[in-house]
């Protein structure tokens, strides 16, 4: 996947954190590099498989609702509680200047990249394995 929305906030934040304190990737973003799903399915014993990019356009109304929305709860809320509040509205000043190539008539518009996977397993193939 290809979340830029939520990637430009949580790159910002994984900058200032020292690698000790930084979390892992959260699996949002983890099939996201070239190959990796399809080696997945592959691996998985999957002998037919399509994965077609999905464009998902996220628009926001303007920076402020796009801070809030993402940071208030879910996965970007715990790393940016490390921060002071200080530094938080910081954080915030640099992601919204990284935001602006995003600006469309005042809102933020992004568009995002879904990854998803239709698999095909044989049931000759988990017939013969014994999962049948």
């Amino acid at each position: 996947e290809n979340l830029t929305s939520m990637h430009l906030i949580w790159e910002t934040l994984m900058e200032a954190l020292p690698e000790a304190e930084q979390p892992p990737l959260p699996r949002i973003g983890r099939l996201g590099a070239p190959g990796k799903l399809e080696t997945l399915l592959e691996e998985a014993g999957f002998e037919q498989f399509e994965v077609n990019p999905l464009l998902l356009t996220f628009h926001f109304e303007d920076f402020d609702s796009y801070w809030k929305i993402n940071t208030e709860a879910g996965l970007l809320k715990e790393p940016l509680d490390l921060f002071s509040p200080s530094d938080q509205e910081k954080l915030k000043e640099k992601v919204r200047k990284l935001s602006q190539p995003f600006q469309k008539s005042g809102a933020l518009v992004f568009q995002n990249e879904a990854l998803p996977g239709l698999p095909v397993k044989s049931v000759l193939s988990a017939h013969s394995s014994g999962r049948l």
